[in-house]
């Protein structure tokens, strides 16, 4: 039985979303300076470059939660789980609600198999966020590797309500469906995901 997970990181060029209400003050104007250097460096791809100025945004100004989000997600693009997951809990320390930081955090952990820290996340992650579908798919998968099928579907089944043709809600459903048995509504989803034009599930 093989679920689909929905692993995709938020860009590191959408860590520029910090906002007055996520973050504990303003931050200092060399540090603005810095992180906005940091920024155009990851957009022309030099991530090196982008790490050294967001680290000194940061040294500049430690609270700055978009610095520490640019470089965790810097970590997570280089395959750095380690450091990137304690880069998004410095986030959440800082701003427990930050949705990126949530999302990524959850995503990572999933992928390093920790499922139902994954799910405990997540479900913060989707309390903030309630119409992100690769959230709510996220915590779809983590609620299945955690034994919790039901919650796994209820999951899959909210992101079909936002987005009533993703695929990768549609291929879990299927295989939810056929692991309990229920044939015709495994096939309910795949003719779904035929009709959408999806590869339907062998």
């Amino acid at each position: 039985m093989i679920l689909r997970v929905s692993v995709i990181l938020v860009p590191v060029l959408a860590a520029g979303c910090w906002s007055p209400s996520l973050a504990p003050r303003d931050p200092l104007p060399l540090a603005v300076d810095s992180y906005s250097l940091a920024v155009a460096s990851a957009r022309e791809g030099d991530l090196e470059e982008a790490e050294r100025l967001a680290k000194t945004a940061l040294q500049q100004d430690p609270l700055h939660v978009d610095a520490h989000l640019l470089v965790a997600n810097l970590f997570a693009k280089r395959g750095e789980t380690d450091l990137a997951i304690v880069g998004f809990q410095r986030v959440l320390s800082l701003s427990e609600s930050h949705p990126e930081a949530l999302y990524n955090l959850g995503t990572l952990l999933l992928q390093r198999d920790e499922p139902e820290a994954a799910a405990e996340i997540l479900e913060t992650s989707t309390a903030v966020r309630p119409n992100h579908v690769p959230g709510l798919n996220n915590l779809g998968y983590a609620y299945f590797a955690s034994g919790l099928a039901e919650l796994a579907g209820a999951a899959f089944e909210e992101a079909l309500l936002l987005d009533p043709d993703n695929e990768v809600a549609l291929k879990n459903l299927a295989v939810l469906a056929d692991a309990a048995g229920d044939s015709e509504a495994a096939n309910g989803y795949r003719e779904r995901l035929r009709t959408r034009g999806g590869d339907p599930i062998r």
